[in-house]
């Protein structure tokens, strides 16, 4: 619930402010860490570096926002379930999967569509929970 109320809020945040020239800067990260990941597709034992590709891509919509203290709460819940959400990638199909909704995000937000960018960003996280939950 915390993910989804300061995840939520930033990529409507940004999806709102994105003509800005800050805004231009958010999507060329965002292309950047999509196009890492898309290289992993392919690759064996990258679950370290997925993991990790997707911490920055998340962060880089936080970021947008300039509020350190949503940045440090995201940080210190992704590091209390980081050990679970590793495991979860050892599935191929959830690197797949996570790709495709990065991808998703990624599309609302540069189109300026603020309703669909909280709600992809809903879709992910739920989805997110749905593999914890299952792990418990």
């Amino acid at each position: 619930q915390m993910r989804m109320a300061i995840e939520g809020f930033c990529a409507l945040y940004a999806a709102e402010n994105i003509t800005s020239h800050k805004g231009q800067e958010l999507c060329q990260s965002m292309r950047y860490f999509l196009d890492s990941e898309e290289e992993m597709l392919n690759k064996e034992g990258i679950q370290e570096e997925f993991i990790k590709n997707d911490l920055r891509f998340h962060l880089s919509i936080i970021d947008f926002c300039g509020n350190s203290r949503m940045k440090e709460s995201i940080v210190n819940l992704r590091n209390q379930i980081s050990r679970i959400g590793l495991q979860s990638f050892y599935k191929k199909d959830r690197i797949i999967q996570t790709h495709k909704e990065h991808l998703s995000i990624y599309e609302a937000i540069k189109s300026g569509n603020a309703k669909m960018a909280f709600l992809n960003i809903k879709e992910h996280l739920f989805s997110c929970e749905e593999i914890l939950k299952a792990r418990e």
